[in-house]
């Protein structure tokens, strides 16, 4: 008989602690874009705009991730002192200054991405609807965007939103919880719908 009740609080505890896990995201609904074609060209992965706590763990995994497709063919910035490039390059770029990169870099393309993360503050974050006023959220948007450097277009966008209920969960730490998790799903989906060197 205790053996049951052990077993039953047992179970009951784990569904409690999974229902506490309240992280939702939400995709960005880019313009349309063709799947990125990583099975040409050198490529350079900017300086990761993101909270120095997490800068160096997620360069890495940057790093790792897209050079699984591009092997020897992916700079990261950071290794290469050679570049003429601004400590952070910002988003939306018209086509004069994604020119200016190829210039510096001599690269074809360019990966930027951007993670921001807030506590209680949703003023960037469209896709809640407004239930920030209401709750104790921790807030995270990771986005990904790569420019053809000798067109001088975007060829690619995605962003995901993530928050997280501070009043019903139990993470120690959701800030790096949500942006790692965003940054995951982005990579998941740029490894489902791309063109890679076979």
């Amino acid at each position: 008989m205790k053996k049951l009740i052990f077993i039953f609080i047992s179970i009951l505890f784990m569904l409690m602690i999974q229902s506490c896990r309240t992280y939702s995201f939400y995709r960005d609904i880019p313009p349309q874009m063709s799947a990125v074609d990583f099975s040409k060209g050198k490529w350079i992965l900017g300086n990761i705009s993101v909270d120095l706590d997490y800068r160096d763990e997620i360069t890495k995994l940057a790093f790792e991730d897209f050079s699984k497709h591009l092997q020897n063919r992916l700079i990261n910035v950071n290794n290469d002192r050679t570049l003429l490039l601004p400590a952070v390059v910002p988003f939306y770029l018209d086509k004069s200054k994604i020119l200016d990169l190829k210039k510096g870099t001599n690269c074809d393309y360019f990966i930027n991405i951007k993670c921001e993360n807030e506590r209680n503050n949703g003023n960037q974050f469209d896709t809640y609807e407004k239930t920030y006023y209401k709750k104790q959220l921790t807030l995270a948007k990771v986005s990904i965007e790569i420019y053809d450097l000798n067109l001088g277009t975007i060829v690619f966008y995605q962003g995901i939103s993530s928050f997280y209920d501070e009043n019903i969960g139990l993470s120690y730490n959701p800030a790096r919880t949500l942006i790692f998790g965003c940054y995951g799903k982005l990579i998941d989906d740029i490894n489902k719908k791309s063109i890679f060197h076979r």
